[in-house]
């Protein structure tokens, strides 16, 4: 395989693996929302502003560059055991 194939294709899996792993954080962050929303309904502000600085902070954690690595690394060690 020539480089540009093998930078392609490295290139793909990363962009792929990215978008799963930052859909799971995204849909972390959402539950804390909502957890957040019922907290503050039930009359308990303090744990509604916690739950909702845990869902900023998934959401930032989201945007990093980190979950993309992990989650290629973790693709290749799961073949790895299989």
């Amino acid at each position: 395989m020539k480089p540009f194939r093998i930078f392609t294709v490295i290139g793909f899996v990363l962009f792929v693996s990215s978008c799963a792993s930052t859909q799971s954080i995204e849909k972390q962050a959402a539950i804390h929302d909502k957890a957040s929303d019922y907290y503050e309904s039930i009359g308990q502000p303090g744990v509604a502003v916690e739950e909702h600085n845990l869902a900023k902070q998934k959401r930032n954690e989201a945007d990093d560059f980190g979950p993309m690595v992990v989650s290629f690394f973790e693709l290749f060690r799961k073949k790895d055991k299989d």
